[in-house]
């Protein structure tokens, strides 16, 4: 079983994967059109192009990551709680894929994406915008039949972190 320092190392191999494709989406010609298919269309126009100039000159703060248990986090790969600006990453997530960071990458993707809507919306996105962040960063393209599954999905959940009651949004299996 990895150690906790090993999940540390494969969590910083997965975030250097996020921030390449950060840095790629920043480039996007359709930058503010797909942030608007993921976030809505009342998004912060002005935070969305700080971030894009954060994430194209590689200076863009990250929100923080915790390790926890999936029983921490409802049984997900990773969740993001607003009221902490924590996202959540469950060790057993990181052991199941040791051998393939880019799949932790593409977890944490999702919940950077919910950090970010708090940071462009007054109130939560419809859906999981943050898979459908996570899909248009990586693939930059999102079928209508999938973006309004995703549209239509409910990613929330109310759960005990260090003892506090938070409601996370979450990556599930």
């Amino acid at each position: 079983m990895p150690t906790t320092t090993n999940h540390f190392d494969l969590v910083a191999l997965a975030l250097g994967y996020v921030d390449k494709w950060l840095a790629g989406f920043a480039a996007d010609i359709a930058f503010f059109d797909k942030l608007s298919t993921a976030f809505g269309q009342n998004i912060d126009l002005n935070t969305a192009e700080t971030i894009r100039e954060e994430w194209h000159s590689g200076t863009w703060n990250r929100p923080p990551i915790e390790v926890v248990t999936a029983d921490d986090i409802a049984g997900a790969n990773a969740a993001y709680a607003a009221e902490t600006g924590t996202v959540y990453i469950s060790a057993q997530f990181l052991e199941r894929a040791a051998a393939n960071a880019t799949s932790v990458g593409a977890v944490l993707l999702e919940e950077i994406g919910h950090h970010v809507d708090t940071l462009l919306n007054v109130t939560d996105s419809i859906g999981d915008e943050g898979a459908i962040f996570a899909e248009l960063v990586r693939a930059g393209t999102l079928d209508e039949q999938h973006l309004q599954a995703l549209k239509a999905e409910d990613d929330t959940a109310i759960v005990q972190i260090e003892g506090d009651t938070v409601q996370i949004e979450m990556a599930q299996s």
